[in-house]
């Protein structure tokens, strides 16, 4: 799900999403050569196209989902939605119970909603910007 326009450009990273066919398609071929592909998502613009994205990655066959809780035209400045995430986790889970589910976005060590962020349905979450030398994230 990257947003640099280095990737989106070429109609890579969360370009894909605009392109659910497209990015199924990659995920069957991926399936068919390594059994545990796992996909990183932003949200989409309108809900529904997030959910039934959702859904389908959930039925495809991959390992692991993370969802990323803003879109791909987000800043930093917008807050990561911790609602939409936990949604479409439990969504992912209902589809799917087998599949492992991560958050990402806005996931700071040390925080109080990003232990809640760690619970069920989710089994972890990705961390980026504070895994830094000598953040919580080291220890």
């Amino acid at each position: 799900g990257c947003p640099k326009r280095f990737s989106t450009a070429g109609g890579m990273g969360s370009a894909l999403l605009e392109t659910p066919e497209t990015l199924l398609a990659i995920v069957q071929s991926l399936l068919s050569v390594h059994p545990r592909v796992s996909v990183k998502m932003r949200l989409l613009r309108e809900e529904g196209a997030t959910e039934r994205l959702v859904s389908r990655l959930a039925s495809s066959g991959i390992w692991a989902l993370t969802i990323h809780g803003r879109t791909r035209h987000d800043t930093y400045d917008v807050p990561s939605s911790a609602a939409s995430i936990e949604r479409l986790a439990r969504l992912a889970k209902s589809v799917n119970p087998q599949l492992q589910v991560f958050a990402s976005g806005d996931i700071f060590p040390l925080q109080g909603r990003s232990l809640a962020l760690l619970q069920q349905p989710r089994q972890g979450a990705e961390l980026a910007r504070c895994a830094a030398p000598g953040s919580a994230a080291d220890d």
